[in-house]
């Protein structure tokens, strides 16, 4: 299904499984569009591995939004028994976490 709610039947070169917000996704090559793509998992009706095959590639990096200059500073403590939310759900790095203290 894509994002008007129509079924679309894709042909894609599958290159890495991304989570983000309690959400799978994967970034593929798709060869309809000739362009790379993100797809949500779980809007995927099926799947079926084809007998071709491809050489596979690094996908690109995803930017983020722009982020306003306006920025503020602020401190956050987490317990360490919920540190791993923090990877999952913000994709974040692991050398942010240098200048965290964790209580």
């Amino acid at each position: 299904m894509n994002s008007s709610n129509q079924q679309v039947k894709r042909v894609c070169d599958p290159l890495k499984l991304l989570y983000k917000s309690q959400t799978w996704y994967l970034q593929a090559f798709c060869l309809k569009r000739n362009d790379f793509r993100i797809f949500k998992v779980n809007l995927m009706i099926s799947l079926k591995m084809l007998d071709e095959t491809f050489t596979p590639i690094i996908a690109p990096e995803i930017v983020s939004p722009h982020v306003e200059e306006n920025m503020i500073s602020s401190s956050l403590a987490f317990s360490e028994d919920v540190l791993y939310r923090l990877f999952d759900d913000f994709n974040l790095k692991t050398k942010l976490f240098r200048k965290m203290e964790l209580l």
